[in-house]
């Protein structure tokens, strides 16, 4: 997906983002990269010599970027108007 386009046409665009469009800018864009860490844990139970993996998955994010900022903004007032949709509910 191309997110970099000319300027003024991506703020036109960021301003009109999707939760599922913002959640794919977060994970899967320029501005961010998925990382997974393993570490070796040894104990009683686990493994073949007492040993098991642990696989931790994180996304680095460039919280500077102006389109990642405008995708937190897209998920959080999404959030808020299905936080309100439910107070308008009961």
């Amino acid at each position: 997906m191309a997110y970099a386009q000319s300027e003024e046409s991506d703020s036109e665009r960021l301003s009109e983002l999707s939760p599922a469009e913002a959640a794919r800018l977060l994970n899967e864009s320029p501005w961010a990269s998925q990382l997974t860490v393993t570490r070796v844990v040894g104990g009683f139970g686990s493994g073949v010599c007492g040993e098991k993996e642990i696989f931790s998955r994180c996304f680095v994010r460039m919280v500077s970027a102006q389109p990642v900022r405008k995708a937190y903004l897209a998920i959080r007032e999404d959030l808020r108007q299905q936080a309100l949709g439910e107070l308008e509910e009961t």
